[in-house]
């Protein structure tokens, strides 16, 4: 007697074609959930911490404990997704997989909260680029006009990024992977040589390039934003929450 064959939901013809590789998709990943989020709280939170190192879980810093449990929940998520995807290879994505595992009515709320958190990142991201360009604009001596710096400059320059953006994802997935691709082989290759500064930088050399930038030492700028409650507030914005008093 034949063993009954393994039952997929798998149709005849899907209409698709296509266009992008393994590696192309994997960026597509990695561009949508690294970038704002871990590049501007990490280097926020690695300096004045509410927690103190004597408190520290394992000794590891809340930062990279905060990026280690969240990796684990990540890793099942994608063992569930790619469960998902080996038992439906014709059609995939978060609607039909939770429609089909849970219920419609979830899967719809599902892929409705995903487009609008997507949406949001969009205009908070466009911002973000200005206000990165503002800062180092200014640190390499470009002068970026003050409107550009207002809230309505803030927000104009969101929606040229959604235009700019929107307007090349219209060429297609392809096109757009080719895009994204430079996107990150460029920061990722900065991001690389950042690193390797790090590890070979020693507190004297940092003291100096701090010293050359601002003409005080790294010590002097800490107490100083301390001082003023910078700390405080850039924290409390961080975490959503109330600090005590360093």
């Amino acid at each position: 007697m034949e063993a009954p064959a393994e039952r997929l939901f798998v149709r005849r013809a899907t209409g698709l074609v296509r266009e992008i590789g393994l590696p192309t998709a994997v960026i597509i990943g990695i561009c949508n959930v690294i970038g704002l989020g871990w590049q501007k709280r990490v280097f926020q939170a690695a300096g004045w911490s509410p927690v103190r190192e004597s408190e520290y879980f394992l000794g590891i810093h809340p930062m990279l404990m905060a990026f280690l449990l969240g990796g684990i929940l990540v890793l099942l998520t994608a063992w569930c997704y790619a469960s998902l995807a080996a038992a439906m290879p014709r059609s995939g994505g978060g609607y039909v997989f939770i429609s089909r595992v849970i219920h419609p009515a979830a899967g719809f709320i599902g892929g409705w909260l995903a487009t609008w958190g997507t949406a949001v990142s969009y205009g908070l991201i466009g911002v973000a680029v200005m206000e990165s360009l503002i800062i180092f604009g200014g640190l390499a001596g470009i002068q970026v006009p003050e409107s550009f710096g207002s809230p309505l400059g803030l927000f104009l320059f969101g929606l040229v990024v959604i235009a700019v953006f929107s307007g090349i994802a219209f060429f297609g997935v392809r096109i757009y992977g080719y895009f994204l691709w430079a996107l990150f082989v460029v920061p990722a290759t900065i991001l690389v040589l950042v690193y390797i500064l790090f590890l070979t930088a020693n507190p004297d050399t940092l003291n100096a390039g701090i010293q050359a930038l601002f003409g005080v030492r790294a010590e002097q700028v800490t107490r100083a934003a301390i001082d003023q409650g910078m700390a405080r507030i850039a924290a409390g914005n961080t975490y959503w929450g109330q600090l005590p008093p360093p």
